[in-house]
């Protein structure tokens, strides 16, 4: 059987845990200035598209991480969910349960992106799946009993929507 034995160490103190953080995050934010840097001046113009939904992404990602590794520190206790606040809001005297609060219903609102992420992701490559492949496009109107008909529609509106997208064809 294993035992704990306290010894009172500074690697077992909550000040570690912070120091620890700190540590990380004075690495961790100068790579994510970069990063940001990078988005907004190097995404090459075929990914101009996407450029300002990856640089919010890399935005929301760095604030979620100073945030918890740098302003809201949590000093656990477990097997019971108790502990105790060590971040730098700590230190300028934010009352805990404030913290604990505003840090429960932030990481409420990441986690609701995430879900939300997670579904419009599979949602778009389905999508992008039955609308661009050809035998899952066929399948799909088959089922919905519209068949070769529609299959030479839908062939004549892609080549029309690509001529637009190169500038062949005026708009309407």
């Amino acid at each position: 059987m294993l035992t704990c034995i306290f010894e009172d160490s500074f690697l077992e103190s909550s000040r570690f845990l912070a120091y620890a953080l700190h540590t990380l995050t004075s690495i961790e934010m100068p790579l994510h200035i970069f990063g940001a840097y990078l988005i907004i001046t190097k995404t090459p113009r075929n990914m101009k598209t996407a450029k300002y939904s990856i640089l919010q992404l890399h935005l929301a990602c760095t604030v979620m991480d100073l945030t918890i590794t740098s302003l809201w520190i949590f000093y656990s206790w477990i097997p019971s969910s108790s502990g105790y606040a060590v971040g730098l809001m700590s230190n300028i005297g934010v009352n805990p349960l404030f913290q604990s609060f505003l840090a429960f219903n932030t990481m409420s609102v990441y986690n609701n992106f995430l879900m939300i992420a997670i579904g419009c992701n599979g949602l778009l490559t389905t999508l992008v799946m039955i609308l661009v492949h050809r035998p899952y496009r066929m399948s799909v109107l088959e089922m919905c009993g519209i068949g070769t008909k529609a299959e030479q529609l839908s062939i004549q509106a892609v080549t029309l929507w690509k001529m637009k997208a190169l500038g062949r064809v005026s708009g309407e």
